[in-house]
């Protein structure tokens, strides 16, 4: 971790840098991939850390590019297959190519937001089953999900996030969803 002036610099994994200001993540940088050798040691991560995700296939939708960059990163860091959207539309045609284990949706995008994604996702007879977990700025709005006709999502998480909060959130899902699938 470094820090310069109000701005702190912590890795965010082996493969992001997150610049903090007042607590806030402002800003995520990849990085080039690093040997083990050459990383710190309290950031190194192990092979079974690694492949804690491996198995999974995760739609990351936010509009914010920061926001979802550092999502990624962290998913990716976790051994997981990653796949991005940037708005709702974009969100729905990869869910519906592609099949995710899990989706991330950002609620407030522009043109079709998350509530209305969502709700598509939760009338689609293939993606019914899909596990969401809602990523907000606005705790205000999770009443706009859950007081909708569909099933409610499958996990929330307030930002700003955390590596932490977000892997605890998505295992937590993903086991939950596949418990739910092996009755």
């Amino acid at each position: 971790m470094t820090e310069r002036g109000a701005h702190v610099k912590f890795r965010a994994g082996p493969k992001a840098i997150c610049t903090m200001m007042a607590g806030r993540c402002i800003r995520i940088s990849r990085m080039i991939p690093h040997t083990p050798s050459r990383l710190p040691a309290a950031f190194c991560y192990t092979e079974r850390m690694a492949r804690d995700l491996s198995s999974y296939k995760i739609l990351v939708v936010d509009d914010e590019a920061d926001a979802r960059s550092f999502i990624c990163a962290v998913l990716e860091d976790n051994g997981a297959t990653v796949l991005e959207a940037s708005d709702g539309d974009a969100a729905l045609e990869v869910a519906r190519r592609e099949k995710p284990d899990l989706i991330t949706l950002d609620i407030t995008m522009p043109g079709k937001d998350g509530g209305a994604v969502f709700e598509e996702l939760r009338k689609d007879p293939a993606l019914l089953d899909t596990p969401v977990c809602i990523i907000s700025a606005h705790p205000d709005l999770r009443r706009l999900i859950y007081q909708r006709t569909v099933p409610p999502p499958d996990g929330y998480l307030d930002k700003p996030i955390d590596e932490k909060g977000l892997l605890l959130n998505v295992r937590k899902t993903l086991t939950l969803a596949r418990r739910r699938h092996a009755k």
